[in-house]
Formats: C-alpha cells, structure tokens, sequence
C-alpha cells in the first residue's frame, strides 16, 4: 500500500462582505479558511525539496483571499463553493482530494467558536 499524504494550511484570515442582512454585508468582517490537500502519492518534494514538486501555499493563500473578497455574499456555503471551485482549477495534478472549511464568526451571545461550513472535492479518475 503506498503512502499517503497532505498538506494543511490553517486559519487563514482575511476580510470579506459577508452576511445576509444588507447591513452586515455593508462592513469587511474577518473569516478563517482551512483547506487540507491529499495526496495518493506524496507529492515529489518531499525526495527533491523543490518548491515547484509542491503547492506553493503562498500563492494559494493570497489567491485565494483576492477570489473570495472580490464580491459580497450572503452565506459561508457559498463562499466555500466559490473557493473550492477555484482551489480545484489550481490543483496540481497530483492533488486527489481537497477539503475547504469556511469559519465565520457572528455576534450570536454564546456562539464562541464561530459558524463553519466544509465542502470536499475529490478527483475522478
């Protein structure tokens, strides 16, 4: 059996208009969004340390802020649609599945943890 493998990138912040009421969507709040990409066979970096044998998460990450806050929303379902559509037209070939959870956090008095929503892709073959 080979080797399993993924690649995590956690709480990324950044601004949005989000919301469904008008007057929440008016004003940027703050969202996290993690995504984990798994991988068949370990990506080849991991034998060559070359940058260009992986995802180079630091593109991903401010792509996929500039994809997320180029336009309001009213819902956190689909701005991970919006954001899992895009991750998988980046996928590298050797990418098999891709998780995206979207964490927002409204001012509802006992909710600390937020609200998240999670959506998968994975590769057909």
């Amino acid at each position: 059996m080979g080797q399993r493998s993924s690649l995590r990138l956690d709480d990324l912040r950044m601004s949005v208009h989000l919301g469904v009421p008008d007057e929440e969507r008016a004003e940027p709040q703050e969202i996290t969004v993690s995504i984990i990409f798994e991988f068949d066979v370990p990506p080849e970096a991991t034998a060559t340390d070359a940058i260009d044998a992986t995802i180079d998460y630091g593109v991903v990450c401010r792509s996929l802020a500039r994809e997320l806050g180029a336009s309001p929303v009213k819902t956190i379902e689909h701005l991970a649609r919006r954001g899992l559509d895009y991750l998988e037209s980046a996928a590298s070939a050797e990418c098999d599945a891709i998780a995206l959870t979207v964490r927002k956090f409204p001012a509802i008095e006992g909710l600390i943890g937020g609200a998240a929503f999670t959506l998968r892709w994975t590769r057909s073959n």
